[in-house]
């Protein structure tokens, strides 16, 4: 008998991508999870999960071309993003990217789609 190691693993559909969140209000992220942002009726935030472990993704999407207008704050929620303490405003109209997270001390790391 094999070890069981899918502790920690998210499930995925059957086509073996992330499940799909369509958001236009403030949410609280989950892991591996693409999230489809609109701020057509203004600005929001997205809360990062509290506890992540390395390899986590957040997947961002601005899905009405609104964040040059709406930007998106991405609370990083205790944890550094790309080393800073600092949260993220996102104001790139038909931005695209990952947020992959690392450890304590890089946190959570940008990665471009």
């Amino acid at each position: 008998m094999g070890r069981n190691i899918a502790r920690g693993v998210q499930p995925v559909t059957a086509s073996g991508q992330l499940p799909n969140v369509d958001i236009s209000t403030n949410t609280d992220a989950d892991v591996n999870k693409i999230y489809w942002v609109n701020t057509t009726a203004g600005v929001l935030t997205i809360t990062l999960p509290p506890q992540p472990n390395k390899g986590d993704i957040v997947r961002i999407f601005d899905v009405a071309n609104t964040f040059d207008t709406n930007a998106l704050t991405i609370n990083r929620n205790g944890r550094p993003i790309m080393s800073a303490a600092d949260n993220l405003t996102v104001n790139t109209e038909g931005a695209a990217f990952d947020l992959i997270y690392y450890d304590n001390t890089q946190g959570w790391r940008i990665f471009t789609i």
